[in-house]
């Protein structure tokens, strides 16, 4: 683990208990936002599970989908220094089950 790393993990009992009792990460587990980028590993019209970061000033950018099929997941992490998590989306292809937050500035 790294100190300016952030991780998504499955929530489950077993990765709960690994984290307690060892403060190890739980395999599977993805870094959502850090510093340095992360590139895609397929090409971008090349089928399967992509996920990649960018970091853009103080902006991280972290984007998964897959386009395996046409109703694939996609998930997208948006954080900013000194205010944290700004946007999330989530769902389906055709915007099945699809979800947004994003912090509104008073």
């Amino acid at each position: 683990m790294q100190k300016d790393t952030i991780y998504k993990i499955d929530l489950t009992e077993e990765n709960l208990s690994k984290l307690k009792t060892s403060g190890e990460l739980p395999s599977g587990s993805i870094i959502v936002c850090r510093n340095d980028e992360i590139k895609d590993e397929l090409d971008k019209d090349e089928p399967g599970l992509h996920h990649y970061l960018i970091a853009d000033g103080d902006k991280r950018e972290y984007h998964s989908y897959n386009n395996q099929v046409a109703t694939g997941y996609y998930e997208t992490f948006i954080w900013e220094k000194g205010k944290g998590l700004i946007n999330y989306r989530s769902g389906y292809g055709a915007a099945r089950d699809s979800i947004e937050l994003q912090l509104k500035n008073n």
